[in-house]
């Protein structure tokens, strides 16, 4: 299979808009419910789509709040287990790194 292709200024374009929402949603980390308002039946829904035959281009990124919606905020409110690597600055260190 031929790893994904995309031109310098596109990556550039998409790491943007990824960085964007991720500081729009620390911005508001601590006003977040620690858990989601949210039913099995709401998040299951919210993610039963059948997936396209091919891609969709950058209209991916227009629904990246849906997995917050349904998400546990990552804050020091919540306590249940614990994650590795949750701080946002290890994320770009792990996307630097992967790149």
């Amino acid at each position: 299979m031929r790893p994904l292709y995309l031109p310098a200024d596109e990556f550039a374009a998409f790491a943007d808009r990824v960085v964007n929402a991720a500081t729009d949603f620390l911005a508001t980390l601590d006003d977040r419910r620690t858990s989601p308002a949210t039913s099995a039946a709401e998040t299951t829904a919210a993610f039963d789509k059948s997936l396209p035959e091919r891609g969709v281009g950058d209209a991916v990124l227009e629904d990246l709040d849906t997995p917050v919606a349904h998400a546990r905020a990552g804050t020091g409110r919540l306590f249940p287990y614990v994650v590795g690597s949750g701080e946002s600055i290890g994320a770009l260190g792990d996307l630097y790194a992967r790149c």
